[in-house]
């Protein structure tokens, strides 16, 4: 970053500007908590062995969803439960297994699109993650009337593609959207880290890039 200093009378006067990562407003919790309510869906796939896989999507526009791969898998079903609306079945549209994200299509779901971040948390960052845990909810979380579970959080660190956080994520949060302070989606949850189980992040920055080229046709049985 440059600063200019002004010649004369005004140069006193001159501050460093803030980096346009950091220039944002932020977003109470409050609205957090109804961002994520609106836009964050449950997914229930069933697999071509019958087996039953529940986890969680965030909405990005255009009738597609956010999620990750190994919660669709290649499925026999797959259904979406949007917050007070009926449950819809959904299609996936495109994947990627080598940084688990997949995208699928649920035109009946009218859950409003959350925005990607335009730069990746850094370390120390204060975020929001939320999920639909099978189980008890982690340690701090706030717990929405759908049953979506939201947890204030920080970036520890990021490197070779993955954000780590310095909270959980248990089963059935896979999928769940990542909020940085403007309430922007920062990441995707796809797994936590053994032994510390700090929850493992898709930052933004690669899931513009998976989906802006990355991504190959989703199967079903």
């Amino acid at each position: 970053m440059v600063i200019v200093a002004l010649v004369g009378v005004q140069a006193g006067l001159v501050t460093p500007t803030l980096s346009a990562r950091l220039d944002v407003l932020p977003l109470s919790a409050d609205q957090v908590d109804k961002s994520l309510e609106l836009s964050t869906v449950e997914i229930v796939a069933l697999g071509c062995d019958l087996a039953q896989r529940q986890g969680t999507a965030v909405a990005i526009g255009g009738g597609r969803l956010l999620t990750n791969q190994h919660v669709v898998g290649t499925f026999r079903s797959l259904d979406v439960a949007a917050n007070a609306e009926p449950v819809a079945n959904a299609s996936v549209a495109l994947i990627n297994r080598t940084v688990d994200v997949a995208v699928i299509t649920a035109e009946a779901v009218g859950a409003p699109p959350i925005a990607f971040a335009g730069f990746d948390p850094q370390p120390g960052e204060s975020v929001w993650l939320a999920g639909f845990p099978h189980g008890p909810p982690p340690t701090g979380a706030v717990v929405l009337d759908d049953g979506l579970v939201v947890v204030p959080t920080h970036v520890v660190d990021d490197g070779h593609g993955t954000m780590r956080l310095d909270a959980p994520a248990t089963p059935g949060m896979s999928g769940g959207p990542v909020l940085d302070r403007s309430g922007h989606l920062a990441g995707l949850v796809y797994g936590v880290q053994s032994p510390t189980n700090d929850a493992l992040v898709v930052p933004a920055s690669v899931l513009r890039a998976v989906i802006a080229g990355g991504l190959t046709a989703g199967a079903a049985c």
